[in-house]
């Protein structure tokens, strides 16, 4: 049986398969006009509270999920930030966080929100070796290590107050390669990684407090990677290497060899840039890899294969910057991006179960965001109505659309209503204004049928809603009044709304078409409620609004839907309504009883006998077992969603937002 995917909204949700194509991530994005102090962010980092803390150009920021507090140096204030230039960050186990800045160390206080200055004295050997710093990392001893500019590698004894400073020394094999200090690493085995400007990979021995080096070399013998930003050590404990202009490298800690992934005009598949900013792990082991003017790389755990992401102009939810500088995953395992530029891109962790269909600036992208029905075929392909864009082909088994538009391909209209297929597996697309168009997938062609004023046998209105084929081959059409076709003899026969007859049906403005496994059709309308069809006596029963009586909860009917336990579930624009069709009953679901809202678009069951619903506020779920409701966590331009489980099967639910997005058939976490 085919699955139809009705909307009236602008948005489509599918369950599908974990075994899919790439997702298109979606991003949201934070910035100065959200209170962010500066848009060059250095790094993100949160706390042992659960605080998102960001370093920037200009000052230190803490966020909170709503409201960010911004830390400044002030030169009146000697317990004020150090410098406003912060660009790493690191938290003790006290939970005291410490602070690299282009001016000396920080260490925050907490209660006082007041910083500790730690200078470089000349006079002291003791003291920090120099004020520009780059990299900070607590080993778990409690020492923090500090990358500086141009002094080499400082070991800070909190306890003690003492540091110590590692610098190369010409002559001196077992000293650090270089006094430019890039970035430092601590790894789960407590081991110290140093990457250098010129000096390539180091690693401190503690034993006897020397270094070895790690040289990097291609295929032809010559020495690269001597410039290192960056090294991430991932859940599998793998060390990886980010280089400046030499790409990323695998480095095996036995073996000590080095596997070379680098950019490729010829592959996609490979490193967008070869200079590595930044490194993190998402929930599934992917290697997130931020590059200098590449904008991210994706890397599967497996496979290795590498999927590229940087930022469209005309995509709102694309990366906006392409040059990663910091990336950190949360406790909640959502992905923070810092950018040179562009503020902060945020990837919420609720939407790896969505793959999120939307038009870009790619030729085979969704022709519209603005998404108005969907529908299966026989064939397993999707088509999809859009709101100016004409009509969207996504063929089984692919992840981009072929498009079908006015004057292109011969679609009447390019705001299209609803798509349906009829049982000769012609496709039927309905329009505001332009009439049906009927597409015959062998021929690749169009005809249509549009309102002919001087015709009384021609569709009532060009104005299309809702298309349905009944199991006697009738093709019903909801539009002015329902019309029913007959496709012998091209011809329409009439039902209209008539005051004197109280067998006719209630309105002439018809939202929704369904035909139930009885054989029965119901009839949704905008402003008169509901009605059944007998089609012997040629007469509309109606249910409409009553307070005084058990009736629907509003008479506005944008989609009727029967489960699998001969339910009826009645979707209104004040609440959803459960018709018991053998007792006549009709039970009321709103807000108060855990909806998200009360303007209700759409329902659909689940393999499991869940019903799922789409409001102007989201999705949610509703579990027939507790009879309970569950909200989905997941904000799309406007909407919140939150946690539960998707079907096991494909299956599609309309919802009221832009754009198009897919549930993967696991369970949220």
């Amino acid at each position: 049986m085919k699955r139809v995917l009705k909307a009236l909204s602008f948005c489509f949700v599918v369950f599908i398969s974990t075994a899919c194509c790439p997702q298109n991530l979606r991003f949201e994005h934070l910035g100065t006009k959200d209170g962010l102090s500066q848009s060059n962010v250095n790094c993100i980092f949160q706390d042992s509270r659960g605080f998102i803390w960001v370093a920037t150009r200009a000052g230190l920021n803490r966020y909170d999920g709503y409201n960010f507090i911004i830390y400044h140096y002030d030169a009146k204030d000697t317990s004020s930030l150090s410098d406003d230039f912060v660009v790493d960050i690191a938290e003790d186990d006290s939970g005291n966080l410490w602070l690299a800045t282009k001016n000396g160390l920080n260490e925050f206080h907490r209660n006082t929100s007041t910083f500790t200055h730690y200078f470089h004295d000349e006079h002291n050997s003791n003291s920090i070796s120099d004020n520009m710093l780059n990299k900070l990392a607590f080993d778990k001893d409690g020492n923090l290590w500090i990358a500086t500019q141009l002094n080499g590698l400082d070991c800070f004894n909190i306890q003690r107050k003492r540091f110590k400073n590692f610098r190369s020394s010409i002559g001196d094999k077992k000293s650090i390669s270089d006094n430019s200090i890039r970035t430092v690493f601590c790894d789960s085995k407590n081991r110290i990684w140093i990457g250098t400007f010129n000096g390539g990979l180091n690693c401190f021995n503690r034993e006897n407090e020397s270094f070895e080096k790690f040289f990097i070399k291609d295929d032809a013998g010559k020495l690269v990677g001597e410039n290192i930003p960056c090294i991430f050590e991932d859940s599998n404990k793998q060390l990886w290497i980010g280089t400046q202009l030499d790409g990323l490298f695998l480095f095996d800690r036995e073996k000590k060899t080095f596997q070379s992934f680098k950019s490729s005009s010829k592959n996609a598949n490979t490193m967008s840039s070869n200079t590595i900013f930044s490194m993190g792990e998402d929930a599934t082991g992917n290697l997130w890899i931020g590059t200098e003017n590449g904008g991210l790389c994706i890397m599967d755990r497996k496979t290795k294969q590498i999927q590229r992401y940087l930022h469209d102009d005309i995509d709102q939810y694309s990366i906006n910057g392409n040059s990663i500088y910091a990336i950190c995953q949360d406790r909640q395992h959502n992905i923070w991006l810092g950018t040179f530029s562009a503020g902060i891109n945020l990837y919420k962790s609720s939407t790896a179960n969505f793959i999120h269909y939307r038009h870009t600036s790619s030729p085979n992208s969704l022709s519209n965001n603005f998404v108005l029905d969907i529908f299966e075929d026989s064939k397993k392909n999707i088509w999809i109505a859009t709101d100016g864009g004409g009509v969207n082909l996504k063929q089984a088994g692919t992840d981009s659309f072929i498009h079908y538009k006015k004057q292109q391909n011969g679609l009447s209209g390019n705001y299209v209503l609803v798509i349906r297929e009829m049982m000769d597996g012609d496709i039927w697309m309905g329009t505001w204004g332009d009439g049906i168009s009927i597409y015959n997938p062998q021929t690749k062609t169009f005809k249509h049928l549009k309102h002919d004023p001087d015709n009384s046998n021609s569709i009532s209105s060009n104005y299309i809603y809702s298309i349905v084929q009944t199991k006697d081959k009738k093709i019903w059409i909801g539009s002015a009044g329902v019309d029913c076709y007959d496709e012998g003899t091209k011809k329409f026969e009439h039902y209209k709304h008539d005051d004197k007859d109280s067998n006719s049906i209630s309105s002439n403005l018809i939202l929704s078409l369904f035909e139930d496994r009885k054989g029965n059709l119901w009839v949704g309308t905008y402003d008169n409620g509901l009605n059944v069809f007998d089609q012997n006596k040629k007469a509309f029963t109606h249910y409409v609004y009553n307070n005084n009586t058990n009736s629907i909860s509003n008479n506005s009917v944008p989609d009727i839907f029967e489960d699998s336990k001969g339910n009826l579930w009645v979707s209104t624009f004040h609440g959803l309504n459960k018709f018991d069709r053998e007792t006549k009953k009709i039970t009321t679901y709103t807000s108060e009883d855990g909806l998200p809202a009360n303007t209700i678009y759409a329902t659909r069951e689940d393999n499991q006998g869940n019903i799922w619903i789409s409001t102007n506020n989201g999705l949610s779920k509703y579990n027939t077992s507790t009879a309970s409701f569950f909200i989905l966590d997941f904000n799309v331009d406007g909407g919140t969603f939150n946690t539960s489980a998707a079907p096991p099967i494909p299956h599609i639910l309309p919802l009221h937002f832009f754009s198009i997005l897919i549930i993967y058939s696991r369970s949220f976490s």
